[in-house]
């Protein structure tokens, strides 16, 4: 999940101003809408993996958040994936 989820933003930072600029007003809004609702969902998940990439021990309290959240994660993860798709964003 967390590899798919940077996948996905890294698609999202990387796409042409242009992919972005030729969205209507309304699909702006989704676009931010869906990545906020990811971002807010993986936040368990990325604070734990760069707890480890920095070589710090995450709490139990901290990997039962991911536990409980990671199905969310993925999914909107997997919205705002489609999403992408349906723009023909690709970055």
């Amino acid at each position: 999940v967390f590899r798919r989820q940077n996948r996905v933003m890294t698609r999202l930072m990387m796409a042409a101003p242009k992919e972005i600029d030729s969205l209507s007003t309304r699909e702006q809004l989704r676009l931010e809408r869906l990545e906020k609702r990811m971002n807010d969902a993986c936040a368990p998940l990325n604070d734990v993996a760069s707890a480890r990439s920095q070589g710090r021990d995450t709490s139990f309290e901290q990997q039962n958040d991911v536990r409980q959240t990671v199905r969310v994660c993925a999914a909107e993860t997997a919205r705002l994936e489609q999403f992408l798709d349906e723009m023909k964003i690709s970055g």
